[in-house]
């Protein structure tokens, strides 16, 4: 063999061996963040409610399916003794563990918020925890809702609209709150809007992250608002169970084989008919 000869070989045979190196590197790297990645979808899902709260006059329920890459939707509820119930639904900006930090945090401060406190108090307390970290540029738009006897308290920073069906008029109404997202500064309260209804028996609330609006299909088309109140106005008169099931089932139909690219959460709550009434449509 030949000295220029052997000193091909030579080469190729390094290079070869880095070549794999690398590719080693390569997995053990692919294989941490898989892990971290599942570490951080599973401390997301443990920091939901497992349940749907128990009051006398409402039916709940609430599903997320998360994306393949863990997003920051959150939703959560605190019930008082005297059944108001306060339910906030949220979405972090960005991805992975910064998102999961986010959501840790506001979960904390929610919990601990004063049930007397009113839902614009309750968002700038938020707001105010999530600046005192010092995260650069991460913030959580959320809606509160309250529901206190047969009447509803919506305050909302950055998030979409909520959806409301008035039985009554068998019509579905949209009710989109300005305000800035929590933990991106700005005057106490300020741009953040609030309103309440008068709730009757048969009325249902949407409550959604913007995962389900703004869905893509394979033509980069956006599922958008308008088709998301069309879907919810077929089935507004169902439980809170059988609307999510659609909404969920219609959705993922449209999308066909994309991959979902965001967290989509969905609550939705119910106020149920009298007993009375309950019996005699039976």
């Amino acid at each position: 063999m030949s000295v220029y000869l052997a000193r091909n070989v030579s080469r190729t045979r390094r290079k070869l061996e880095t070549e794999e190196l690398e590719r080693q590197l390569l997995e053990v790297e692919n294989t941490r963040k898989t892990e971290e990645l599942e570490a951080a979808r599973e401390l997301q899902m443990s920091m939901l409610p497992q349940e749907s709260p128990q009051v006398p006059h409402l039916d709940v329920a609430f599903e997320m399916h998360p994306a393949t890459e863990v997003g920051g939707d959150y939703y959560d509820y605190n019930l008082t003794e005297d059944d108001q119930l306060t339910i906030a639904i949220g979405d972090a900006t960005g991805h992975g563990t910064n998102a999961g930090l986010i959501v840790s945090a506001v979960k904390s401060l929610f919990k601990t918020s004063s049930p007397e406190a009113g839902n614009l108090d309750t968002l700038e307390r938020i707001s105010q925890g999530i600046r005192s970290m010092n995260l650069n540029r991460l913030y959580m738009a959320m809606t509160l809702a309250t529901f206190k006897d047969n009447k509803l308290m919506l305050a909302a920073a950055g998030m979409p609209p909520v959806l409301l069906y008035h039985a009554n008029e068998n019509r579905v109404e949209e009710i989109l709150l300005e305000g800035m997202p929590l933990g991106s500064g700005g005057v106490l309260g300020s741009e953040r809007q609030e309103t309440s209804f008068e709730l009757q028996p048969g009325d249902t609330v949407l409550l959604m992250s913007d995962g389900l609006p703004e869905m893509l299909n394979h033509r980069n088309e956006m599922l958008d608002y308008p088709k998301t109140k069309e879907l919810f106005t077929e089935v507004a008169e169902k439980s809170p169970q059988v609307i999510i099931k659609h909404l969920f089932e219609k959705s993922n139909k449209w999308a066909g084989e994309r991959p979902q690219e965001d967290d989509v959460t969905l609550v939705v709550i119910k106020v149920k008919q009298p007993p009375d009434v309950e019996a005699s449509e039976s």
